[in-house]
């Protein structure tokens, strides 16, 4: 079956129900990563050009396989890139549910963006419940307000230049899933905590969907 990747442009506007973008349809499943690796170069050299850095939002899962080909991408001003996660599981680095450990190992460890730019949540956690997914939260989003290429909308929250996100069979986005309560929050957080997972491992921070609203563009 087709593969559909939606972008939304830059012109979109921000809220709950942003216009549609253009689409692009990959008909071969083999071709996708290197499709995407292609959109989130048009998304870099435009942000750089426009404000001189690109910030990117990363998921993990599956979207890791894909990472690899990212890595292969000529022209790419990767001292400019500032990296941070849509999700993460509250897992050590080095666990292999770590979004952070599969993106180091299959695109962030052959590229030069410093290591100063590139943002993972605290390591650990797992097994916490909910007061350790909170303290991850508190702390990832106070690390993203000091970044200063990452600007903000008018309500306060983060204006990533790109979201590269998965699409879970359940519909869930970032650890955003479906009938959970963390979908209707209007705190005007960042970061969000989750205690209790439907996928294992139950301890999660994501973004929320305000913030995911807010960024300029898209990959699904």
């Amino acid at each position: 079956r087709a593969r559909l990747i939606e972008i939304l442009t830059e012109q979109s506007p921000p809220g709950p129900n942003p216009a549609q973008g253009p689409k692009l349809i990959v008909d071969e499943p083999s071709n996708l990563g290197s499709r995407v690796a292609e959109a989130v170069a048009v998304c870099s050299r435009k942000a750089i050009a426009a404000r001189g850095s690109f910030c990117i939002a990363i998921a993990g899962g599956s979207l890791v396989k894909m990472l690899g080909s990212m890595a292969s991408l000529e022209g790419i001003e990767w001292e400019k890139w500032h990296v941070a996660w849509v999700d993460e599981r509250c897992v050590p680095h080095d666990h292999a549910e770590s979004n952070y450990g599969g993106a180091l190992s299959a695109w962030l460890s052959k590229v030069k963006i410093p290591a100063s730019q590139i943002y993972p949540i605290k390591n650990g956690g797992e097994g916490g419940g909910l007061p350790a997914a909170q303290a991850a939260a508190d702390e990832y989003e106070e690390r993203l307000k000091a970044v200063g290429a990452l600007p903000r909308d008018s309500a306060g929250l983060p204006v990533f230049d790109l979201l590269l996100l998965g699409f879970g069979p359940d519909g869930h986005i970032c650890s955003l899933f479906p009938g959970h309560p963390l979908l209707g929050d209007q705190s005007g957080r960042w970061i969000l905590p989750i205690g209790d997972s439907p996928k294992p491992p139950p301890e999660r921070i994501t973004l929320s969907l305000g913030a995911v609203n807010a960024a300029r563009a898209v990959v699904l």
